[in-house]
């Protein structure tokens, strides 16, 4: 019994041990950016922002503003330029199974954190980004720079056997007639989460952002403040 009992208090230090690890890294990196001799670039209207809460983060671009076809490209979402367009990438069976939090199930989840599992682009079209339920912090960037997320993000599009494609592959209806879900690239594991991947996109864009980020607040305050506009400094024009 004492040695059972060893054996469970041995156990339960060592994951409390990896979970101050994992988490103690990604807070560390933080602190240096790559990208961090980037030129912020200050706009009355801001063409990309970021949308987040507690658990995940997604990327918000202004139709607008966007050089890309997105009427072409998701038309049964996107009809005209204007608007808001909400992209996320994460677990494709958490996608599907979870239309909120509430509805997340600890099998999904484990399964999701502990295997390489397929992935899914969630898109959804906003007319107004008032009605987003998260925090928006938009991002003092180029034109350049907002160019290039958006082109990394149509790179993840996929072909239902994975393989990289520039047309979106409809994987499933959405939650409502707003949103759809699309193939992607990639595999989602505890290393390579959803807000992993926003901070890949990022890097890939060169915007300031750490190195790793697994956590939806590794992804925004990891990016200097003075690339993160707040929004009473936003126009409404």
């Amino acid at each position: 019994m004492r040695f059972l009992a060893k054996h469970i208090i041995y156990t339960l230090m060592m994951i409390v041990m990896s979970i101050v690890l994992f988490a103690g890294t990604s807070a560390l990196l933080m602190f240096f950016p790559v990208n961090d001799s980037v030129v912020y670039h200050k706009t009355d209207k801001p063409a990309i922002a970021l949308t987040h809460d507690l658990a995940h983060v997604n990327i918000l671009i202004d139709l607008s503003q966007s050089s890309t076809p997105w009427q072409t490209l998701v038309p049964d979402i996107v009809s005209q330029r204007r608007g808001y367009l909400l992209v996320g990438w994460g677990d494709r069976q958490t996608y599907l199974s979870t239309p909120s939090w509430s509805d997340l199930s600890l099998g999904v989840a484990s399964q999701a954190l502990l295997y390489n599992t397929p992935s899914a682009l969630h898109l959804r079209y906003l007319p107004e980004k008032d009605r987003l339920r998260a925090t928006v912090t938009p991002l003092w960037v180029s034109e350049t720079v907002s160019r290039r997320i958006e082109e990394a993000i149509v790179h993840y599009f996929a072909t239902g056997e994975g393989e990289q494609t520039n047309t979106p592959v409809l994987l499933a209806p959405g939650y409502d007639a707003g949103d759809r879900f699309y193939y992607a690239q990639g595999k989602y594991n505890l290393f390579h989460t959803c807000n992993s991947w926003v901070g890949e996109v990022l890097r890939q864009s060169g915007v300031p952002v750490s190195r790793w980020t697994p956590f939806s607040y590794n992804v925004v305050y990891s990016i200097p403040l003075k690339y993160r506009a707040a929004l009473h400094e936003i126009s409404n024009k």
